[in-house]
């Protein structure tokens, strides 16, 4: 072959392969440019992948069992190139597609079971967030609202869905998605201009969407209520807003929280704060809150309160204490049901160190205080000697041996119990929005034969009535029986006379019935020391055989309609009644000893507080270019009646009925008389107009004008105002603040309110005197027991507040504080009736006190992932209340007959709270010689005294007294932890009050009676201190109460996978004060007992009901 012919065969192989390299890359190039017709332009994946293969010079090569096959996709158009189409089944399934030449394969990545979608929900114009939007899954059950900052998060399975956002007065959204990766998604709503517009939240709470800048208003979300596992709402405030002081003073069942805002706010009159649940108001009844017992948490939306007078200045003269207000759930949305099944139980394990009856009896026979023969010489305390030299032989048997042996603390206590069911119904039918919720709730308390029960229900439908008008109706019912754990005046008798019964009190109960002749301390003039020498009810009868009860059944019916009558304007109407029937009961058995016959003892006092509220709305809101303005004006007529009767009595002296006696109950009419009622009718004309200039400065006014009839004498009329101040530096271009920034406010207000209880003292009380015989014949007259004070006028709160915000990465990190002043003046003081009077009491404005306080708070979100969060709140608050003025000068001192009452004094620029008493610093025998020779202490049975009274050197006088402590704290804080890892989510809440000395009643009684263990040291020691009244009026039983406690901390799992797809479960592992950290020797540092004024309320533990430590489980289920 030649050279020419060997050189054409290679040139024509090189044309040849570069031909076919080329056809091969430009049919690559043509397929992923061909066009193609599909037949639909909404097809699965499968049918748009086989259109695809039934091109000419394409294949497509997928798995038969691939997932992604069967899901839904939507072209843009019917007719596209091969590339998009391609394209756009890859962003809308969860697929990989691999090209090779000719061959397209498709197959399926690896997803995660859930991704998230989140973001926020905004006004669409004003693109401010809005609060309580609701977002659900169209066609699911999957439903959120969004939080304060207008944010939401939905958690879900891979796939396409729809999603729907509502929110009243807004246009419905419905948007697509396609759910294979995280997505953050920003809603914009727009303003359904011809639709109603009842609830226009942009950025704060229902109602006070205006109110919020410039004054201190916070909010707890349906979030955070629903994650708690408790059933008294008061609960979810325990520390999460600074100011809020919520002491649980009782561990008894039912509703035992106290909440002072920004301190106390009067010294006879009440400082519990005004309730108002969906617009109903809660009142104040002769100075003690109704409370919200009643309401179901579960049924809870939000909770709003109202720390300063100028925002609390809407309800005049009942909002002086501050506001809470709450939201209850209004259903809406695609139909579900939530039921939720919770268990939990209850333990103190915290005991008094108190005798066996061995060395109770060998130390109580050593003493021997009824000859004072073996005390004086001090011999030491011997088994032998107890045997053979005992003054109390019924207390051996015929060898000598101790007659058996008891620590009543283990009979006292108990295991407590809670079981609770809830079950839930929300939706729409008809064009019916709807809500019905049924819960029952029982806990047998940790007290031996203490329980609560509680059945309620609640139902809320709201319509839409043309495109201008909507209806809703709401009902509340309940009904409550609460035994043998009221908050009595005094403490807890079964609590006091439990722990104080004798070891072997029951081997010998006649031996142990009088006993005032061997008590340490036995000046029976001091009640307390009464009721110890007196054991009249046995031990089986105090722990099983007494009952005081209180059942409670509550009927509410709120009614509202709105109707806009333009783009601004706007009509609102509330109507609500409130029907609320009370029986008291209190049964003490009776007994029979050696000694005496206590008859038995009942009373029952039937009690009826029924409420009626109107309220007429109209409101204008408009926003023009920088400009926004929004006002209303509103009239309440609101009236209230409390009617009491008692309707059975069996061995009670009524006229001799006391706080302190044991068959009163706290909150019954009965100490007021015998029958009585009382009606009061306050009508209210408010104006409120707020402006703002670009969302970046605020202005704000309120004007309360209020008329208060009371009674037939009490007829006042008084006038609330209150201005706020807002700027937001942040959005001032001159400043150039970084962009991570996100806000920052100042603000100061300044407001006024009142505080005025429903009193049943503003009429003359009349009581029927016991039978009167004269020559033969029995008479019956009615008199006048306690007078009225027909000039009381409301007391008045006068507050101003310096306030900042400061929101940094997009609100990742928020600091806030607040100093406020407060002058609480025209404050109620009792005040007692002279004898040639009539005797008694009554009530006069004639005091002024100043407060003021720092609050503090700091939230951080370090971690916000898909799979991870973290969420940190601390608070901070401290408070200084004095009495700056008292009408005459005088010092009031509050001084009781009992001994283990501690005195108290309320004088001009004194702290309010203080405690009076003697200093004792100790045993004479540990001071030196230095200080024994100053002069400044004095030596009483072995123990030393500071001396004030100079004039009476060598005795101890009354004005040797001292401020020796105080009641209040100097501050609490509070801090707060919620972590989320995927399914996973915990809750941790410490909770501080630090500075706050409470007198020990409890074991001071048992050095009385002489059960606690260290009366044998004193006995050993030859110190006779404890059987002399300077110990107990001293600061030996006055305690610091500061704590630190771990109150709540929660799990929570939620299963991924839905039973049948239907139904979705949630666990909850929680516990209740499961550490605390104090020097307290009490059962608990937080507990405490009611009194007649608010100073001394948290001063004493008497008896107080610990609050136990709790573990409860629960099962939620959503279908």
């Amino acid at each position: 072959m030649t050279p020419m012919i060997n050189f054409r065969i290679i040139l024509t192989a090189g044309i040849l392969l570069q031909f076919c390299f080329l056809s091969s890359a430009n049919g690559t190039i043509n397929l992923q440019n061909s066009t193609i017709e599909f037949s639909n332009n909404k097809l699965t994946v499968k049918q748009a992948l086989d259109e695809l293969n039934k091109l000419r010079d394409i294949s497509i090569f997928y798995g038969s069992k691939e997932k992604f096959l069967n899901l839904h996709i939507e072209f843009s158009s019917r007719s596209m190139t091969v590339q998009k189409a391609l394209d756009e089944i890859k962003s809308q399934a969860p697929v990989l597609i691999v090209f090779n030449k000719d061959h397209v394969i498709v197959k399926g990545k690896e997803i995660s079971e859930h991704f998230s979608i989140y973001g926020t929900v905004k006004d669409a114009a004003l693109k401010d967030p809005l609060i309580g939007a609701m977002i659900y899954i169209k066609e699911a059950a999957n439903g959120v609202t969004t939080d304060l900052e207008g944010k939401y998060s939905l958690s879900l399975q891979p796939g396409k869905y729809q999603l729907v956002c509502r929110f009243l007065g807004y246009k419905e959204r419905k948007i697509n998605i396609d759910l294979f990766q995280d997505q953050n998604l920003e809603i914009l709503m727009e303003v359904a201009q011809n639709l109603i517009n009842e609830v226009r939240i942009t950025g704060n709470v229902t109602d006070l969407r205006s109110l919020e800048k410039g004054r201190s208003i916070e909010t707890i979300q349906s979030k955070v209520v629903n994650q708690l596992n408790t059933n008294d709402v008061n609960d979810v405030l325990v520390g999460r807003i600074a100011g809020v002081w919520t002491t649980k003073v009782s561990g008894a069942p039912g509703d035992h929280n106290r909440i002072r805002i920004r301190g106390i706010s009067s010294i006879f009159g009440s400082s519990d704060p005004l309730y108002v649940v969906d617009g109903v108001i809660i009142p104040v009844v002769n100075f003690k809150t109704l409370g919200i017992s009643d309401l179901n948490t579960h049924d809870v939306n939000n909770i709003t309160v109202l720390k300063d007078a100028s925002s609390s200045a809407l309800y005049g003269c009942m909002g002086g204490n501050g506001v809470v207000i709450i939201e209850t759930k209004k259903g809406g949305g695609k139909t579900s049901f939530d039921f939720s099944i919770k268990k939990g139980f209850q333990a103190c394990k915290k005991r008094y160190d108190l005798m066996n009856a061995e060395t109770f009896l060998s130390t109580l026979d050593s003493s021997d205080l009824k000859f004072q023969t073996k005390y004086h010489v001090g011999e030491w305390i011997s088994s032998d000697h107890a045997v053979h030299f005992a003054t109390y032989p019924l207390y051996k048997d015929a060898d000598g041996n101790t007659l058996g042996s008891e620590d009543f603390q283990d009979e006292l206590f108990q295991t407590g119990e809670i079981n609770e069911y809830q079950l839930s119904g929300q939706g729409r039918l008809r064009k019916i929005d709807y809500y019905l919720s049924g819960n029952h709730y029982n806990h047998k308390g940790i007290i031996t034969n203490s329980s609560y029960n509680k059945y309620s229900f609640t139902g809320n439908i709201s319509k839409v009535v043309g495109d201008k008008m909507s209806i809703r109706a709401l009902y509340k019912g309940s009904h409550q029986e609460n035994k043998n754990n009221l908050d009595n005046y005094m403490g807890n008798n079964v609590i006091f006379k439990g722990i104080n019964l004798e070891p072997a009190y029951r081997s010998t109960p006649d031996s142990f019935f009088i006993k005032s002749d061997r008590l340490y301390y036995n000046d029976l003039s001091s009640p307390s020391v009464a009721s110890l020498a007196k054991m009249t009810v046995k031990p089986d009868s105090l722990f099983y055989s007494q009952k005081k009860s209180k059942i409670e059944n509550l009927n509410s019916v709120n009614l509202v309609g709105f109707y806009r009558l333009n783009e601004a304007f706007s009509l609102r109407s509330t109507f609500s009644v409130s029907l609320r029937d009370i029986t008291y009961s209190s049964f003490i058995p009776a007994t029979d000893t050696l000694y005496s016959i206590n008859n038995l003892k009942f009373l029952s006092s039937k009690e009826n507080i029924n409420i009626i509220n109107q309220e007429y709305d109209l409101s204008y809101d408009k926003q023009w270019q920088n400009h926004g303005l929004n006002a209303f004006i509103r009239y309440r007529n609101y009236n209230d009646n409390v009617y009491w009767k008692i309707d059975s009595i069996a061995n009670v002296e009524l006229d001799g009925i006391s706080l302190e006696n044991d068959i009163y109950l706290k909150g019954s009419q009965a100490i007021y008389g015998e029958h009585g009622s009382v009606i009061r009718s306050i009508n209210s004309a408010i104006f409120n107009i707020n402006y703002n200039y670009k969302k970046k400065y605020f202005i704000s006014l309120i004007n309360n004008y209020d008329k208060l009839k009371e009674g037939a004498y009490v007829s006042k009329g008084n006038l609330y105002s209150s201005i706020a101040l807002n700027w937001d530096l942040a959005k001032e271009g001159i400043l150039h603040f970084p962009d991570w920034i996100s806000a920052f406010n100042l603000y100061v207000n300044r407001g006024q309110s009142g505080n005025y209880p429903l009193n049943s003292l503003s009429n003359d009380l009349y009581s029927t005197s016991s039978s009167y015989v004269s020559f033969d014949e029995k008479a019956r007259a009615s008199y006048i027991s306690t007078l009225a004070n027909h000039y009381l006028v409301p007391e008045k709160v006068t507050e101003t507040n310096y306030g900042s915000e400061l929101a940094l990465f997009n609100h990742r990190v928020i600091l806030s504080a607040d100093y406020y002043q407060k002058i609480n003046s025209d404050l109620l003081i009792q005040r007692n009736t002279p004898l040639y009077y009539g005797g008694g009491f009554f009530y006069q404005n004639i005091g002024e006190m100043k407060n003021s306080g720092l609050e503090l708070s700091l939230e951080l979100t370090p971690v916000k992932t898909r799979n991870c969060y973290w969420n940190t709140k601390a608070g901070f608050s401290t408070n200084n209340q004095y009495i700056s003025k008292l009408s005459d000068g005088a010092t009031i001192n509050f001084n009781s007959l009992d001994i283990l009452i501690p005195d108290f004094i309320v004088t001009e620029n004194e702290t309010l709270g203080s405690l009076s008493g003697y200093n004792c610093i100790g045993k004479w025998s540990d001071l030196s010689k230095l200080e024994i020779a100053s002069k400044k202490y004095f030596n009483k049975y072995g123990f030393a005294y500071l001396k004030n009274d100079t004039l009476n050197p060598k005795r101890l006088t009354p004005k040797d007294k001292t401020i020796i402590g105080n009641s209040l704290p100097d501050f609490t804080f509070n801090w707060l932890n919620d972590f989320e890892f995927k399914n996973f989510s915990c809750e941790m809440l410490w909770y501080g009050v630090i500075g706050a000395d409470k007198y020990n009643a409890t074991k001071a009684s048992t050095f009385i009676t002489g059960t606690n263990s260290e009366v044998r040291d004193f006995v050993i020691k030859k110190y006779r201190s404890f059987s002399d009244p300077t110990i107990y009026e001293s600061n030996y039983f006055l305690e610091d109460a500061s704590f630190i406690r771990l109150k709540t901390l929660s799990f929570t799992y939620t299963q991924p996978r839905k039973i049948a797809s239907v139904i979705g479960l949630q666990y909850t592992l929680s516990f209740e004060n499961l550490v605390t950290l104090t020097h307290y020797t009490g059962y608990d540092p937080e507990a405490t007992i009611y009194t007649n004024n608010n100073f001394t309320d948290n001063a004493m533990d008497r008896g107080a009901y610990p609050n136990a430590q709790g573990v409860y489980f629960s099962i939620h289920m959503t279908f």
